[in-house]
């Protein structure tokens, strides 16, 4: 194929554009990142009002997914963008380990605390009734098991050897998993730059299509999970009532919450897919020098992808899906804006009569 085809012009151009997508997942991460704290906050300080075992759940995969935005930024994107390479290249090697234990870990964690938000979803359908009364027992076991799982998976990161690949510039650098202790494999350069890729053993290299089959396994449960819901709506009968439509309002909200959360988890798992053949595959169908094109301009959609997956969606949603939440955080952008109070006194008018 030769290289002066449009086609290669075109994503000659893209794979070079890595700073016009990152300020554009920057303009989307930060607001949607204190919004998402806020609520957090908001859970805290009003611990009656979201006594619900949802928003504790919720709070649980809020921490993980700000912990793994922080473990994202330290392992990779700072690099990408050239910030703070000399501290970089003072830090001991067990500190490079462990932010790249941050991004692998608290994926996982995310993975699993969305399971665990859609099977509760799931018994408030099943038993709305008695539903809190059950999950008053496990919604503590669940975060512990959220937690501790991953662990499995990742805790020999933390283990692995981490050297600083300085590109060329001598200001953009890649974190790399050194193989062995006196050979770099260059061609991990590509490999190591995508999100969240984990280790079977501490021989086996980061491999982006592990991370989309951990993807895919949770895509698969949620699915599963969400069918369930699905149908079993569909069978629930509920009697009407003021006090039940509220009731019922509510809990509908948070169950279509929980499903529109989980097409971010689905959308990250088409970005793993796509960047895994784009790394591996795609070299063997056409030029290799394209592949190496398309892997990089996908590569650099990636800040986009996870902010809006796992930040944006579900911080934005919640205003929506309750109304408590949405009241809390009006209330409180009006005192930080000094905007004054509303006035809630209706005055009635009694037109004169002749």
């Amino acid at each position: 194929m030769s290289n002066t085809t449009w086609i290669f012009n075109l994503f000659n151009t893209l794979s070079q554009s890595v700073i016009p997508p990152n300020i554009i997942a920057l303009l989307i991460v930060v607001p949607s990142t204190i919004l998402y704290l806020t609520e957090l906050g908001v859970i805290f300080r009003f611990k009656k009002a979201f006594k619900s075992s949802f928003f504790k759940l919720f709070a649980a995969r809020t921490i993980s997914s700000i912990l793994g935005l922080i473990g994202q930024c330290l392992y990779s994107r700072f690099g990408r963008v050239g910030f703070f390479l000399s501290i970089y290249l003072e830090l001991p090697g067990v500190y490079l380990a462990i932010f790249y234990f941050m991004t692998a870990y608290f994926y996982l964690v995310e993975g699993t605390c969305t399971i665990t938000l859609l099977l509760n979803r799931l018994t408030a359908l099943v038993w709305p009734v008695k539903y809190e009364r059950i999950w008053k027992k496990l919604w503590y076991w669940a975060i512990i098991l959220a937690y501790i799982l991953p662990l499995t998976q990742t805790w020999h990161i933390v283990f692995l050897d981490i050297t600083i690949w300085v590109h060329d510039d001598n200001a953009t650098f890649t974190l790399l998993t050194q193989m062995k202790s006196d050979v770099i494999i260059l061609k991990l350069k590509k490999i190591f730059l995508a999100k969240c890729i984990f280790i079977k053993n501490l021989q086996d290299t980061n491999d982006p299509l592990i991370a989309a089959e951990f993807s895919g396994v949770f895509t698969i449960a949620c699915l599963a999970i969400n069918l369930a819901s699905l149908f079993v709506y569909k069978k629930t009968k509920i009697v009407s009532s003021q006090q039940t439509d509220s009731k019922q309002k509510m809990e509908s909200r948070l169950t279509i919450y929980s499903i529109l959360t989980f097409f971010g988890q689905l959308l990250y798992t088409f970005y793993m897919l796509i960047l895994y053949v784009a790394a591996f595959k795609l070299q063997n169908l056409i030029d290799p020098d394209l592949a190496e094109l398309i892997f990089l301009t996908v590569y650099n959609e990636y800040s986009l992808v996870n902010d809006i997956s796992t930040i944006a969606i579900p911080a934005f949603l919640l205003l929506w899906a309750s109304e408590m939440m949405h009241s809390h955080i009006y209330k409180l952008i009006r005192i930080i804006c000094c905007l004054p109070k509303e006035n809630n006194n209706a005055v009635m008018i009694i037109p004169k009569q002749a």
